[in-house]
């Protein structure tokens, strides 16, 4: 598949190892060298010859000249560049941590220096560690309305260039890494906009996972979340981010992105104040149970370092009920219709 002028990988993506799903890999495509017959995604490995684009090469070679064919094919093969859209005014989050920002450990606001800085997206606030090249955390609020989105996934990815060079990750430094760009902010929960969509594929949005991580109970999550709010009718306040240490973890790519050793995600009901908190290890196979991962808020707040403000009626909860069928067919007979 083609998007722009780069090529996406379009193999089917399994969760769990077997399960085959709806979602494409969507890594990029790149020539394989020397004889740069073949692409192969940087996400997933898997290979692909491309004899259409052959064809054109030997035909530009007899017709056009080798120098002036190699320069063509080059175009061909190029992948989009994209440019991070400018960052909106830090007022206009304030949505998005409605209860107030979260604080350190020790209850202190988190600081804005050389290497810490807010991000403000049109969906979403994002607290950005430069020195890990990470979002700290991000915080959102998904609203019944928004639980279903017909724009279709871009695969935007890109480094967000409104933050300083040395302290963004860029998509390279996922090449060959064998880790996924993973959404903390997902893309599915902004879908209800084009722009929007694009936006979650920042990479100061991203932080590397294994892929049996973000393609399986990760993205279970994601989708659950979208079950309840659209379920429930409320909207639901999120925060995620990486657990991480910048000074033992491992790290990849020419920028030293931080590689975290676990995850975290707290889901609000902003209408009841029932919150869930779940911590991930960063693990490639994790199952499909939910539960495995359901903790307290407290173990959270402790491996991360960060207390989070919750609503005057918080109350702990246990996970909600689900239906993935009634969030699967009513997206299907909405987007349709727009069609």
């Amino acid at each position: 598949m083609q998007l722009g002028s780069a090529f996406i990988c379009d193999r089917r993506v399994k969760i769990f190892g077997f399960i085959p799903t709806p979602w494409v890999c969507g890594g990029i495509m790149t020539p394989v060298a020397p004889e740069r017959t073949k692409l192969r995604c940087t996400d997933c490995g898997h290979e692909k010859t491309f004899p259409r684009a052959l064809s054109q090469v030997k035909r530009l070679c007899r017709g056009l000249g080798f120098a002036v064919a190699v320069a063509m094919v080059s175009l061909i093969f190029a992948p989009t560049v994209q440019s991070a859209p400018p960052q909106q005014p830090l007022a206009s989050c304030h949505q998005f941590v409605p209860y107030g920002t979260p604080l350190s450990g020790k209850g202190e606001l988190l600081p804005i220096d050389s290497t810490h800085a807010y991000v403000c997206r049109r969906a979403y606030l994002v607290y950005n560690d430069e020195a890990a090249k990470l979002p700290e955390w991000v915080s959102y609020t998904l609203t019944p309305e928004h639980a279903i989105g017909c724009a279709v996934r871009s695969n935007a990815f890109a480094a967000d260039d409104t933050l300083p060079e040395g302290g963004r990750a860029k998509p390279d430094d996922y090449v060959g890494s064998g880790m996924d760009m993973g959404h903390i902010a997902p893309d599915g929960d902004m879908r209800w906009d084009l722009d929007v969509e694009r936006e979650s594929f920042m990479l100061s949005n991203m932080t590397p996972q294994l892929p049996g991580l973000n393609r399986g109970l990760w993205k279970l999550l994601e989708t659950a979340v979208r079950a309840g709010a659209y379920e429930t009718g409320h909207p639901f306040l999120i925060y995620a981010g990486p657990i991480y240490d910048v000074s033992t973890d491992k790290k990849i790519g020419p920028d030293q992105v931080d590689v975290p050793t676990g995850f975290y995600k707290i889901v609000v009901d902003m209408t009841t104040g029932q919150y869930v908190a779940f911590l991930f290890p960063q693990a490639g196979d994790l199952g499909n149970d939910l539960e495995s991962v359901h903790t307290m808020l407290t173990n959270v707040e402790a491996k991360a370092g960060i207390t989070f403000p919750l609503p005057p009626n918080a109350v702990e909860s246990k996970i909600w009920a689900y239906d993935f069928k009634k969030l699967t067919v009513d997206t299907k007979a909405k987007c349709h219709k727009s069609e």
